[in-house]
C-alpha cells in the first residue's frame, strides 16, 4: 500500500495563496460566478473610460505609513464628476491616533478602455504642519462602475490598499 505524501504547513500556506491569487485575479477580471453581460465587449467587460465612475463613492482604506511602521485606516467619501475631477472628505485613525475630517481637493482621474485607472488628489499633510500632499494611487474599475479597487503608488514608505462603492 502506498503511503500518502505529507504536506508541511508552510506547503498549506503556499497553496493557499496561490488559490487566493487565482481567485482574487479571476473576480478582478470579471471570471467570477456571475453570468456574463450580453452587452459586454471584448473579454466579457465593456470598455472603461472617465464616465465609468461617476457619482458618490464610500471607500475605506488600510495601510501603513513611515515605511510600514504606523499602521492605519481611513473611512470616507469622494464625489467623482465622470470627467476626471472630483472631491471628497475622509477620516484615518494612526495607530489609535484619530484625525478630524479633513478635505481630499484637486482629485484627477484617468480610466483606461481596460477599466485600470490612475488617480492623484491633494490632503492635508499628516504631521500637523499645515503643508499640503499629493497622493497617488492605482485602480480598476469593477461592476460597470459600482466599485472601484485600488493602492497607493506614492513613492513615500507608504503602503495602502482600498475599496470604494458607489453610494
Amino acid at each position: 500500500m502506498k503511503q500518502a505524501k505529507k504536506t508541511s504547513p508552510g506547503q498549506l500556506l503556499a497553496i493557499s495563496f496561490a488559490g487566493l491569487g487565482l481567485l482574487l485575479s479571476a473576480e478582478a477580471f470579471g471570471q467570477g460566478a456571475s453570468a456574463p453581460n450580453p452587452d459586454a465587449g471584448a473579454g466579457g467587460q465593456r470598455p472603461c473610460n472617465n464616465a465609468s465612475v461617476h457619482g458618490s463613492y464610500g471607500f475605506s482604506e488600510e495601510g501603513a505609513v513611515q515605511f510600514g511602521t504606523v499602521p492605519f485606516r481611513q473611512v470616507g467619501v469622494v464625489k467623482l464628476d465622470g470627467k476626471g475631477g472630483g472631491n471628497g472628505t475622509t477620516q484615518l485613525n494612526f495607530a489609535g491616533h484619530v484625525t478630524p475630517m479633513i478635505p481630499i481637493v484637486n482629485v484627477e482621474y484617468t480610466v483606461g478602455e481596460n477599466c485600470m485607472g490612475e488617480a492623484s488628489f491633494t490632503v492635508p499633510a499628516t504631521d500637523g504642519s499645515g503643508s499640503l500632499q499629493t497622493r497617488t494611487i492605482s485602480f480598476v474599475v469593477m461592476r460597470a462602475g459600482a466599485e472601484f479597487h485600488y493602492m497607493g503608488t506614492t513613492l513615500d514608505g507608504s503602503w495602502s490598499r482600498g475599496v470604494g462603492k458607489r453610494q
